[in-house]
């Protein structure tokens, strides 16, 4: 059947050509040419077409290293970016996440390249350049101590001042400049959590002030029989959302279904599902 289909294909494209009054074996090399022509156009539309329909359903996202909120070498990536999973997986898309260095994630979403990257905190500057979907993290900065160090301290005492205490921070952080404005004389700027943790561990400052979870993970990850050792005081609250480029194709229109599926996300009570399976305290 299908050697007849081509055959018969063949006949009315030479016929065609007959009608030119071209010679035999000219006609005979043109048909050919021609059908040949003719079959790869329609497997190339199919390939195009079959191409340009998988990324359709595809949402780029882009984010960062920082556990246990986000990360590419802990399973599941975090647990914020497993809530977004979700999220994105109930506007009926599939998150395609790409992790980048802090500095140059907020500019692959301004560029557009990506929908949007999380999570950020709220600022004045960059409700200049980008919208926010609606608060997803809530969590909070608090001052952590060794309880074995720090002997007349009790967590509770939120009113505590701790402006006279040496204090470890990582250094250009959002916290950086709180404590810098807050008084605060003894600050220790520090590279990273770890490097904190280890100078809280020594003695060589009396307090890390880190994001809740931040601080709660890494400490059970490098002293995992010593959770009862450590204390924890309040500082600020803090909330964070997805960075919405204003320059990614239909940004409004998927802005509303984002902010719509975290509504039906919250509700199914994925938030605190997905910080105990991390071993993470709830808000």
């Amino acid at each position: 059947m299908h050697g007849d289909g081509k055959h018969l294909t063949y006949l009315r494209i030479t016929a065609v050509f007959a009608s030119f009054n071209l010679p035999n074996p000219i006609r005979v090399n043109i048909g050919i040419g021609v059908i040949k022509i003719f079959y790869i156009i329609i497997i190339l539309f199919f390939c195009v077409g079959f191409a340009n329909s998988l990324p359709a359903n595809e949402l780029p996202l882009a984010t960062a290293e920082w556990p246990p909120y986000t990360s590419s070498t802990i399973k599941g990536n975090g647990f914020v970016t497993e809530f977004v999973s979700h999220v994105v997986k109930e506007m009926g898309m599939v998150p395609v996440f790409r992790f980048y260095h802090w500095s140059r994630t907020q500019k692959i979403v301004e560029s557009g390249t990506v929908f949007g990257g999380f999570p950020f905190g709220i600022t004045k500057d960059r409700k200049k350049y980008f919208n926010y979907s609606d608060v997803f993290l809530k969590t909070n900065t608090k001052f952590f101590y060794d309880k074995n160090k720090m002997k007349d301290i009790r967590g509770d005492e939120k009113t505590m001042n701790l402006t006279s205490y040496t204090i470890g921070v990582i250094r250009k952080s959002k916290t950086f400049s709180k404590l810098k404005a807050g008084g605060f004389k003894k600050i220790y700027a520090l590279d990273n959590v770890t490097q904190a943790i280890e100078m809280l561990k020594l003695g060589r400052i009396q307090f890390a002030a880190l994001v809740e979870h931040t601080g709660w993970y890494n400490l059970q990850k490098l002293f995992p029989r010593e959770k009862s050792r450590w204390g924890a005081i309040q500082f600020y609250k803090m909330e964070a959302a997805l960075l919405i480029s204003r320059s990614y194709p239909d940004s409004d229109e998927l802005k509303k279904k984002f902010n719509q599926a975290i509504k039906k996300v919250q509700s199914r009570k994925i938030y605190e599902k997905l910080l105990k399976k991390y071993g993470l305290p709830a808000q």
